[in-house]
C-alpha cells in the first residue's frame, strides 16, 4: 500500500522487519550503496546476512553470479531448511541467511 502512495514512482522503498538490530551501521549503509545501481535500473534487492553457522529458524539467500561489488543475482530462496539441509547450505558457501530486508524503487 506504501509503494501505490509514493508521489514520485521511482523513490526507492526500503523495506525492513522491525525486530532486527543492525549494529554496524557503516557496513549496512555500504551494502545498501553497492545496492542503488541495480535498485535504480528496477531490481527488488534483498539484504543477505553472513552466516555464523547452521540455523533451522531462518531462511536463506542463494547467491548466483555477482553482478556488482559485492552484490549477486539471487538462484533461489530456501525457506528454514532442517538442520542437514542447513549445515550443507552453509558448508557450501554460497548461503546467506535471508534478512527479510529489502530496497526496490517504489515502481517495481
Amino acid at each position: 500500500m506504501a509503494a501505490l502512495l509514493v508521489d514520485a514512482p521511482h523513490s526507492f522503498m526500503l523495506v525492513m522487519p522491525s525486530d532486527h538490530v543492525i549494529t554496524n551501521e557503516a557496513a549496512f549503509h555500504a551494502a545498501t550503496d553497492a545496492l542503488v545501481p541495480q535498485v535504480r535500473d528496477g531490481w527488488l534487492a534483498a539484504y543477505g546476512i553472513n552466516p555464523s553457522g547452521p540455523e533451522t529458524g531462518y531462511g536463506y539467500i542463494q547467491m548466483d553470479a555477482e553482478i556488482g561489488a559485492g552484490v549477486h543475482d539471487v538462484k533461489r530462496f530456501v525457506e528454514k531448511p532442517d538442520a542437514t539441509r542447513a549445515a550443507a547450505m552453509i558448508e557450501s558457501g554460497d548461503h546467506l541467511w535471508n534478512g527479510g530486508i529489502f530496497l526496490f524503487r517504489a515502481d517495481a
